[in-house]
């Protein structure tokens, strides 16, 4: 341990070093006092942190849903459309060839 001589500089380190270790202890006492109410938050937190997980997993499957179910009612509407057009170009073309 260095010697608290006031005309070395290693002084004024041990005071600053005595003056964090007071600061020191009245945080971790501080914190010894606040520990039980802040871990009952905490696990408080942790339940409500899980219970915000399943809903955004339930919101995310939903939304993943609907969005597979609008994918299939598009592509079953184009497959739809493209049929109706392919039969009318089809009629079409017999009644021009039928008619000349």
């Amino acid at each position: 341990m260095e010697k608290a001589n006031p005309s070395t500089k290693s002084s004024i380190t041990c005071r600053q070093h005595n003056c964090c270790s007071e600061a020191l202890v009245v945080f971790l006492v501080h914190q010894r006092v606040s520990l039980p109410l802040s871990h009952r938050a905490g696990t408080r937190s942790s339940i409500s942190t899980s219970s915000r997980i399943r809903r955004l997993i339930v919101v995310v499957v939903v939304v993943v849903v609907v969005v597979i179910v609008v994918i299939v009612v598009v592509v079953v509407v184009v497959v739809v459309v493209v049929v109706v057009v392919v039969v009318v170009v089809a009629v079409v073309v017999f009644v021009v060839v039928v008619v000349l």
